[in-house]
């Protein structure tokens, strides 16, 4: 289950969103309790004091006090923005929080980029990768698009601090569901329900894990949230038939 009281937080959060950094101070509690984020501010004012006056010598600073990919990609760490600043190591996305967060506290306006599969961040309209610590070259983003079939519009659009939470929080939920840990995967789309201005696809996504775990209950509730929120006459039919289907199924919750 979700932490109640974190949760309302992530609520007001939505309702009257702050920085990204601080949207990600968020999802760092929502991984560890103990997530210290006195001691996050504590660091990132203490990074910024070397970090120059621009965006490329920001980075070339991060980059030198050791900030970098991290090898062992799928892991929770790499999430929390306070193992990050420990290791130093990280994710695209919360490697840009770093970034954005010692841009922030330099006075420089940063954003994330919400790049297709490679989170970016742009620092005073430098755009920045921050597993590499280097800048990055548009035109070699956008070649990247294309070898891959995908669309150049809106890959380069800044993500606001509800799309940066929910970004990580999906990173967290696939991880969990990887391991088979549908309650972890659930508690984690409790939050993301919580910022998300498109609820829909995460009833439909959280309707496999109650299934996972026999509650067929909570499956049909999902369902019939999601039927609420459709306006597709199509889809609402095929919701519609699924819930139908659940019907005979009996819930092991009780």
């Amino acid at each position: 289950m979700s932490d109640a009281a974190l949760l309302d937080e992530f609520i007001a959060f939505a309702a009257t969103p702050r920085g990204a950094v601080e949207g990600a101070f968020l999802v760092g509690r929502a991984i560890d309790p103990g997530f210290d984020v006195d001691w996050c501010r504590t660091e990132l004012a203490r990074l910024a004091g070397g970090a120059g006056r621009n965006a490329l010598e920001l980075v070339a600073h991060l980059r030198a006090q050791g900030f970098a990919g991290a090898k062992d990609y799928y892991r929770v760490g790499n999430s929390s923005l306070m193992e990050v600043l420990r290791t130093k190591r990280g994710i695209p996305i919360s490697l840009a929080m770093v970034v954005a967060g010692v841009a922030e506290q330099c006075g420089m306006v940063a954003v994330g980029i919400n790049f297709p599969s490679h989170f970016l961040v742009a620092v005073e309209g430098v755009l920045i990768d921050p597993f590499t610590m280097q800048p990055a070259d548009r035109r070699e983003c956008e070649a990247w698009l294309e070898a891959r079939g995908m669309a150049v519009e809106g890959a380069f659009k800044s993500a606001s601090a509800p799309e940066v939470m929910l970004r990580m929080l999906n990173n967290l939920r696939l991880l969990a569901l990887g391991q088979g840990d549908h309650s972890r995967a659930l508690e984690l789309s409790d939050y993301q329900l919580a910022v998300a201005a498109e609820r829909l696809p995460l009833h439909l996504e959280r309707v496999e894990s109650w299934l996972a775990l026999g509650v067929t209950g909570m499956a049909r509730h999902e369902l019939e949230s999601a039927l609420a929120l459709a306006d597709n006459a199509a889809l609402r039919q095929q919701i519609a038939a699924r819930i139908a289907a659940l019907e005979t199924k009996p819930s092991s919750l009780n």
